[in-house]
Parts: structure tokens; C-alpha cells; sequence
């Protein structure tokens, strides 16, 4: 795992044996570590993850750019390739470019950063076509759109060791709502009464904070 993750420039190997290893990973690579970055800094608030998941982003954007926005299985780069093949078909996994896609609509609900939100709009267009022709094999990208247009984030404030916030975001990331982003705060939220919060959002519309984990899993239930 180490040879696979460890170079410095945030470029992937795709695969290595005896010694010998792939000079680029194929998009699949970037943009399931980009997500699992991106989950994992959900769960523990951990900027480091948030960092690394956008630097994988923006290498498999300049490594696996299409002119028409969307994304081709293997670097742009690639010389043994007669052409560059992409797709949005899901197989035993769903499809890189719809992985990406839900890489930056997590980013952009996360950050708030419209640039995220665009270059996702921008594949979904690419791409999009295709997976509804496909349809069910195509239902990784529609997944992913709902999550860009339609996802619900929410927000948590406190101390980052205060057991009440740790209480709070098990409390999110338990319940069964595939559109949940755990997201950072935006301007104009507070905690209440300097008690660790949770502020649960649908697009720029948020509810009213919280501070109890029933009364957040309550919002989540009717929101």
C-alpha cells in the first residue's frame, strides 16, 4: 500500500509486483481514494483528509480531462492506447467518473466552493447521457448528481475533543440518509451557549441549531 500511495506529487500507481510498478493509476484510483478522503474527514473532522481529497481531485482533473468535461479511464497522457476509453457504466464497482462526481458534490457542500459544484455539472453533462441509456448500470451518476442538487449537510460546531460533538456527529453519520454530508461552518453560524451544535442544512436553508442527539437524528427524520 505504501508504494501505491507514497509519492509526493499526489500521483497514484495503479498497481505493483515483484519489484515493478505502473508508472499512473486509472481514474477508478483517484477518484475512489478522493472519496474515501473525503468520508474519512466526515467522520473525524481531521483537515488533513480534507486536504488530501482535494489534491487528488485536481490531479485526476489534470490527468484524466476530457475537452468536453468529462473524464477518460486512463491519463490523457497514456501513449499505448490507440484511443482513451471512458465510460459511466458501473461494473462489480460503480464507475470512476461518477465517483469523481461525488468527490466534488462532498467538497462543494463541505466548503461551500462553487468551483466544485461547476466541475461536477460539467461531467455530469459529459457523462450523463450515457448513464441514463444504461440505466441500471448508469445509477452511480445519478446518485452522485442527487447528491450535488439535493444533499443534506450538516454542520457541526464545538470543541473538537468535546465528547458532546463526537456525540453529535455519531449521531449523523448513523442514520440511513445516502445524501448526508458532514459539512464545515458557514458564515453567521454559532454553537448555542458555547455548547457543541449541529445545524442541519438542505441546499442554503438550515433548521434551527441543536445541541441534543435525539433532537438532531429528530431533524434528520423530518427534515
Amino acid at each position: 500500500m505504501k508504494r501505491l500511495l507514497g509519492r509526493p506529487d499526489h500521483h497514484l500507481i495503479h498497481a505493483t509486483r515483484a519489484g515493478k510498478a505502473t508508472e499512473t493509476g486509472l481514474l477508478d484510483d483517484y477518484a475512489m481514494m478522493a472519496r474515501a478522503a473525503c468520508v474519512l474527514f466526515e467522520a473525524t473532522g481531521a483537515e488533513p483528509y480534507l486536504a488530501t481529497a482535494r489534491a487528488w481531485v485536481a490531479t485526476a482533473d489534470g490527468l484524466f480531462s476530457a475537452d468536453d468535461g468529462g473524464w477518460t479511464m486512463a491519463a490523457q497522457s497514456a501513449r499505448d492506447l490507440i484511443v482513451l476509453p471512458r465510460t459511466a457504466h458501473d461494473s462489480a464497482t460503480p464507475a470512476g467518473a461518477a465517483v469523481l462526481v461525488e468527490a466534488l458534490a462532498r467538497l462543494h457542500w463541505i466548503t461551500g466552493e462553487e468551483t466544485f459544484r461547476e466541475r461536477a455539472e460539467r461531467a455530469i453533462t459529459a457523462h450523463g447521457g450515457e448513464a441514463a441509456q444504461a440505466f441500471p448500470s448508469g445509477a452511480a451518476l445519478l446518485n452522485a448528481a442527487e447528491l450535488l442538487y439535493s444533499g443534506v449537510h450538516v454542520v457541526l460546531l464545538g470543541d473538537a475533543d468535546d465528547p458532546a460533538l463526537h456525540a453529535l456527529r455519531r449521531a449523523a453519520l448513523h442514520m440511513p440518509e445516502p445524501r448526508l454530508v458532514m459539512a464545515n461552518p458557514k458564515a453567521g453560524q454559532t454553537a448555542l451557549n458555547g455548547q457543541a451544535t449541529a445545524y442541519v442544512c438542505h441546499g442554503p436553508v438550515c433548521l434551527a441549531p441543536v445541541s441534543d442527539p435525539a433532537a438532531l437524528r429528530a431533524a434528520l427524520k423530518n427534515r
